[in-house]
């Protein structure tokens, strides 16, 4: 939801960081236009990446870096190839969280500064996890190993694309959140 529906956003103009839920419920109708019509075919799972294949089962989607890294890996070249649009593509983190008052605190925080030293956050990256490190110094460490990687600007955008080109969405209320994935998932079922 955050990645199609931010993206349409950001094309029609509007700042995904401070969006209104008008500009989501325009922006859902706009895409129930074209599921509906058939200009978008289908809304998947993780499992779209296996759509682009020799077979040409997808030829354009909305992909996550990590994805087209490993799907571009899996088939031994680079013929998969992304556009960050101008308007703006989606940027998202996984987040390491303790909740409070946690009995076992020190050991999630021992298993968070393992996975924070740049020496495993580039064994993770080499072994692939392609997704974008969140750890400074990873870079450098996959270059020596693995030029083409280390260079991949999906893996390791530079600070201009950050600046230019990625954007986040905002956090959604408990309630904004159940609303507005009731009402995707009834646009993508076909229920709405």
């Amino acid at each position: 939801m955050r990645d199609t529906i931010g993206i349409m956003m950001m094309a029609d103009g509007i700042d995904i960081a401070s969006f209104t839920s008008d500009d989501f419920y325009n922006t859902l109708d706009k895409l129930k236009a074209q599921v509906v019509s058939k200009q978008i075919r289908n809304v998947k799972g993780n499992s779209y990446i296996d759509d682009f294949n020799d077979a040409g089962d997808a030829v354009a989607g909305i992909i996550w870096a990590g994805d087209l890294i490993g799907k571009n890996i899996e088939v031994g070249n680079d013929n998969l190839g992304v556009v960050l649009l101008d308007s703006g593509s989606t940027f998202a983190c996984d987040n390491f969280v303790i909740p409070m008052g946690s009995p076992h605190a020190a050991n999630a925080e021992a298993i968070m500064n393992y996975y924070f030293d740049p020496a495993v956050a580039a064994k993770l990256a080499l072994a692939g996890v392609n997704y974008v490190p969140a750890v400074t110094g990873t870079k450098e460490i996959v270059i020596k190993s693995n030029p083409s990687l280390g260079n991949n600007e999906l893996m390791f955008p530079s600070a201009e694309t950050y600046a230019t080109k990625l954007h986040s969405f905002r956090p959604l209320t408990p309630k904004e959140d159940n609303e507005f994935s009731t009402a995707w998932n009834d646009v993508i079922s076909g229920v709405a």
